[in-house]
């Protein structure tokens, strides 16, 4: 786990110094970057442990399921997308813990927001969809969890191709993409704010991430734009840390600048593979070979050829079995791998 301080296309920035509490140990980390950046810079890649006391870390990176929970000053948060800004203290969750009941407090009252269309999600499809209801001049309210638009675009550094019916974003790098998805206007668009719940009469539940406060939404229609869920295949020890994502390499190493490896295995020759072995190249880390269970690459070859050239190997018709812990399991120093036929060893 290292801080990337150089990079070729990403400016890094120097931001003011925090700490923070953990095992008895101070941490030190970055002002606007996430706990979970601040930890693995620190060599905490260890977040919580299974009933049977099995190493956990970081699932999907973006704040969609559990898996990187922890106390937070005495509150359950997601620390992949949880900022160390104004944080004292990070603690495992016990197994028998027990959140306390807490009363929502909003001073100014119980904000209530009507408009036509909610969108949730401000990724490529849902801002899409809002351009089009804004030329149509539907009123419309976009909510996104994150503290930025543009969905996965924020994560890639490459250069895209004209997206061919629009003819537009050709050579553009996907984190200045994202910048212009919404236009000048950003107005409608909410941020760091989570959908929680459809009530009746037509309304959803939101909460504001950064301040815990709760509103609501009336609309007549609803837009679900939140996008793909990463997935990890089965092997053993896939579980462990060491073992990431696609997501979360990118999203550590693109937006938190922090490389979860330098020796990189990829699972996967199709386009997210390549990409994100590409990406990790640029950062610092050799990727060893990409590999994969089918007997052709899946990706387009424009892609293979850029990992080529970087002398990245890619093995066709080889699965993985297993991925091989270090000794306290806080990464991986190899895996297995087989000739398969039909996803079969």
């Amino acid at each position: 786990m290292y801080k990337i301080q150089h990079h070729p296309i990403l400016d890094i920035p120097e931001s003011e110094l925090v700490t923070f509490e953990y095992k008895g140990q101070t941490v030190q980390a970055q002002k606007g970057y996430t706990i979970a950046a601040a930890l693995h810079q620190a060599g905490f890649p260890i977040h919580s442990h299974s009933l049977t006391g099995r190493e956990r870390s970081m699932d999907c990176g973006i704040g969609k399921c559990g898996a990187c929970e922890m106390l937070v000053d005495g509150v359950v948060k997601r620390i992949c997308v949880t900022k160390v800004d104004g944080v004292k203290k990070v603690e495992e969750i016990a197994h028998n813990y027990l959140p306390d009941t807490t009363a929502v407090k909003n001073e100014d009252g119980v904000k209530v927001y009507k408009t036509q269309v909610v969108i949730i999600g401000a990724g490529p499809a849902g801002l899409a969809c809002r351009e089009e209801l804004n030329k149509l001049n539907v009123p419309n309210i976009v909510i996104d969890n994150n503290d930025r638009i543009g969905g996965q675009f924020t994560m890639q550094t490459h250069q895209f191709f004209f997206f061919e019916k629009e003819q537009k974003y050709g050579g553009m790098r996907g984190f200045d993409i994202a910048k212009t998805l919404a236009g000048d206007d950003h107005s409608g668009i909410m941020l760091n704010s989570t959908v929680w719940d459809i009530l009746e009469g037509k309304r959803v539940a939101v909460k504001n991430m950064e301040d815990n406060s709760i509103f609501f939404v009336d609309a007549n229609y609803l837009v679900v734009a939140t996008g793909a869920f990463p997935f990890m295949p089965t092997f053993e020890n896939d579980d462990l840390p060491g073992v990431y994502t696609a997501a979360v390499v990118q999203k550590m190493m693109n937006l938190q600048h922090t490389l979860l490896g330098k020796r990189i295995l990829t699972i996967g020759a199709g386009n997210i593979g390549y990409l994100t072995s590409y990406q990790a190249m640029q950062a610092g880390a050799q990727v060893v070979a990409i590999v994969e269970a089918m007997d052709h690459e899946g990706g387009f070859p424009v892609q293979a050829n850029r990992v080529r050239r970087l002398g990245i190997p890619i093995i066709t018709s080889h699965t993985l079995l297993k991925a091989i812990p270090n000794e306290d399991h806080t990464g991986v120093v190899g895996a297995v791998i087989a000739e398969c036929k039909n996803f079969k060893p």
